[in-house]
């Protein structure tokens, strides 16, 4: 089981009104929002000792087995403590190809003042920044920790019945590595789903909010989504 807790910054400032937590002086970062997710692996075995700092397991348990009329031990550990901490910084980043090399990008930065630190020529520019803000903000790595828990774990597939199977040293990694592309694709089906609109039965068509203006018009038209077996074109990045 693991919890999700997020702090937001904004021009180096903390945002309090939709920050979980005040960060300690260690843990701030004016260029980046900062992120804490808790394990408790408590009701967890695992069959080989876990140097990985997250995981980290090298307390020894007496495991005693039975299968049919065969008994037996088995060597199993817990985890060092009773929950562990991970400290993620998440930036974001938007670009705008058509402006003048180096005013096309808005510096890494936390996800608030990614559309604050581009170069805007028009408004149409500044509506389509804040509309990939939206995107990405519905789309962050805390809704995915949230909604599928220890499910987010790429550790899960060497886990029966709370007995974990062998883990790198670095599988903290591949955990924010799957995190990552998930949260990519949740932005994209946004995306497509924005262009595409609900289906006919689809409950949401009934609040659905239609594109409405050039900026929104253009982006809808201008999305390419590649579908085997559906030979669609939605002009996507």
């Amino acid at each position: 089981m693991n919890s999700f807790y997020q702090s937001y910054s904004f021009k180096g400032s903390l945002i309090p009104q939709v920050s979980e937590f005040n960060p300690i002086e260690q843990l701030r970062r004016g260029d980046a929002d900062v992120a804490l997710v808790f394990l408790a692996a408590g009701e967890v075995a695992f069959t080989t000792p876990v140097d990985d700092p997250w995981y980290s397991a090298h307390q020894p348990l007496n495991f005693a087995t039975s299968v049919a009329n065969i008994q037996g031990k088995q060597q199993l550990y817990m985890a060092d403590s009773a929950a562990s901490v991970l400290g993620c910084a998440i930036q974001y980043q938007q670009c705008i190809p058509s402006l003048p090399e180096g005013q096309r990008c808005s510096r890494l930065g936390g996800l608030w003042e990614t559309n604050q630190t581009i170069s805007i020529e028009s408004d149409w520019q500044f509506n389509m920044t804040q509309w990939i803000g939206t995107t990405f903000a519905e789309a962050e790595v805390q809704y995915l920790v949230a909604t599928l828990q220890a499910g987010s774990l790429t550790s899960r597939y060497l886990n029966m019945v709370g007995i974990q199977g062998p883990l790198p040293s670095d599988q903290w990694k591949n955990d924010v590595e799957q995190w990552h592309f998930a949260t990519l694709a949740a932005a994209q089906a946004s995306a497509v789903d924005y262009a595409t609109g609900p289906g006919v039965n689809d409950p949401i068509k009934k609040v659905w909010v239609t594109p409405n203006g050039e900026a929104e018009k253009y982006f809808c038209k201008n999305q390419v989504r590649l579908h085997i077996a559906d030979p669609s074109s939605h002009p996507l990045m």
